[in-house]
């Protein structure tokens, strides 16, 4: 799975350059509240996918910003937006497994 991710962002977006990690290290525990200023900070990664259970605590804590409105959300289903939004606010986009394919 997550390299068929990567082969499908990288041949969309070349000039993009994706290392993606999947890990079960503690550091990384992307459900521990500690660890999210870690992963999310300025050392952190450029790049995170978060359940969407953790979005009310990052963006309380200033952890995340708000996602561009610039940004097409049409092949998004509307579920998964609405999963992805916090007091009114889209946060974040929904992972590429809930994209819809037209």
């Amino acid at each position: 799975m997550v390299q068929r991710i990567v082969n499908e962002l990288q041949q969309k977006n070349p000039q993009i350059l994706l290392n993606a990690v999947m890990t079960q290290e503690l550091e990384y525990d992307t459900y521990t509240y500690s660890t999210l200023p870690n992963l999310l900070g300025q050392k952190g990664f450029d790049l995170v996918e978060l359940d969407t259970l953790m979005l009310g605590d990052a963006v309380d804590n200033h952890l995340i910003l708000p996602a561009s409105p610039a940004i097409s959300t049409s092949n998004f289903w509307q579920v998964d937006l609405e999963a992805s939004t916090y007091k009114n606010q889209l946060y974040g986009f929904p992972s590429l497994l809930s994209i819809r394919f037209s």
